[in-house]
């Protein structure tokens, strides 16, 4: 059984905290000794009357709560691999050629983040939806403008949600180690490293970096003036700009200088003015140059690539 209730309810709260959302009961049904509650948080000023999340969970005769996921636990189809866990419903979905992938980029996270091997399980689904509804989300906001492809990781369960259909999934593989590496975890920087070695949206930090250097040279922007507003901004549909810019700050650290620096940054916190001081005197920029040293490191990558 893997405890993923406390984990989505904190998100949902986290979310709900950064506007006027009211959590409210919309139904409690008594099914096999236990009740299903549903949960929305709904916006609560006329400029905000969206629903931010429906989510359902579980209440037992000792009035403990449950995650809806351990209802469907039992009907997967569990494979041990080495030191890897597979479960899967759909068996087309688990192929030996995906869990070699696995096996190998794990592998070779450990041996870069100076780390024991994790021993990881990975949740097979058919596509992002799927694994949110059997979390217990009828709805959230990121369902709404998400793709069919996406996936989790939960890193102090050691526990992956592949909603990719398949069992390799490095972008998440890579956060359970980030996680272990820093006990004072940037976000940002912790993306950016997940981008740099496992991509996102189904690209790859080659491709990332070409969308971010075409979107640049056509959008009048400042980079340190979104970083520092943490502005929405996307590079294209499935593109992240802070995704792909923390993964080309990544890939500036260690051209500059070293893991060991890459990992000093990792384990700053997250205080976003402190850590665009910290790029600044890791770089020896101010920030009226922040913008343009960037853009020529990112145009140095690009055309080194054919």
């Amino acid at each position: 059984m893997f405890a993923l209730k406390n984990d989505d309810l904190y998100w949902i709260e986290n979310e709900a905290d950064n506007g006027n959302y009211i959590p409210t009961i919309l139904s409690m049904l008594y099914i096999d000794e236990k009740y299903q509650i549903r949960i929305a948080w709904l916006g609560n000023t006329p400029e905000d009357d969206k629903i931010l999340a429906t989510y359902n969970f579980l209440v037992n005769k000792d009035y403990q709560f449950e995650n809806m996921f351990d209802n469907h636990f039992d009907t997967f189809t569990k494979r041990k691999i080495k030191n890897l866990t597979f479960y899967y419903k759909n068996s087309k979905l688990f192929r030996k050629e995906d869990v070699k992938k696995a096996l190998k980029f794990n592998k070779q996270m450990a041996e870069f983040f100076d780390l024991p091997e994790i021993d990881f399980s990975c949740f097979i689904f058919d596509n992002y939806f799927e694994q949110k509804h059997l979390r217990g989300f009828d709805f959230d906001t990121d369902m709404r403008v998400g793709s069919e492809k996406g996936g989790m990781a939960f890193p102090y369960l050691k526990v992956i949600f592949s909603g990719n259909g398949t069992a390799y999934y490095p972008h998440e593989i890579v956060h359970l180690y980030t996680r272990q590496k820093a006990k004072h975890k940037n976000s940002y920087l912790d993306e950016g490293i997940a981008v740099y070695f496992g991509g996102s949206g189904g690209l790859y930090f080659p491709q990332i970096m070409r969308e971010l250097y075409s979107f640049l040279q056509q959008t009048d922007i400042d980079i340190y003036q979104i970083i520092e507003a943490n502005d929405n901004l996307f590079v294209k549909t499935d593109i992240d700009f802070h995704y792909a810019f923390a993964a080309l700050l990544c890939h500036t650290i260690l051209e500059h200088h070293s893991k060991e620096k890459l990992f000093e940054l990792l384990d700053s916190g997250n205080d976003r003015e402190e850590f665009l001081c910290k790029i600044e005197e890791t770089f020896n920029i101010q920030p009226s140059e922040f913008h343009n040293f960037f853009l020529k490191e990112l145009e140095k990558y690009v055309k080194s690539k054919p």
